[in-house]
């Protein structure tokens, strides 16, 4: 079993530059992730079928992965889907 938890306050898990993923994307438009395994799953899926994006995750949510949503590396399956293009996550506030 995985755990993300929201970011800090005035940070975020960047997974490429802001630069690189408005010269990649354009101008993306936020997605607020709800408080779910399958929202997660769904919202990284939307934004690698869009070319890129930003997620803003649920106050106070840590997402339980507990299913295989990628094939993995040596290590075995991931928690979430492969990401294959420019997305940001950033958490709002955090439960700890």
């Amino acid at each position: 079993m995985q755990r993300l938890s929201g970011i800090g306050a005035a940070g975020g898990l960047l997974l490429t530059t802001p630069a690189a993923h408005a010269a990649a994307a354009g101008p993306a438009q936020a997605v607020v992730v709800a408080c779910s395994e399958t929202a997660l799953v769904n919202a990284v899926d939307g934004a690698n079928a869009a070319g890129g994006g930003d997620l803003i995750l649920a106050r106070f949510c840590t997402y339980t992965l507990t299913g295989a949503h990628s094939p993995g590396g040596s290590g075995g399956p991931a928690g979430l889907p492969n990401i294959t293009t420019p997305i940001s996550m950033t958490g709002l506030t955090t439960d700890m």
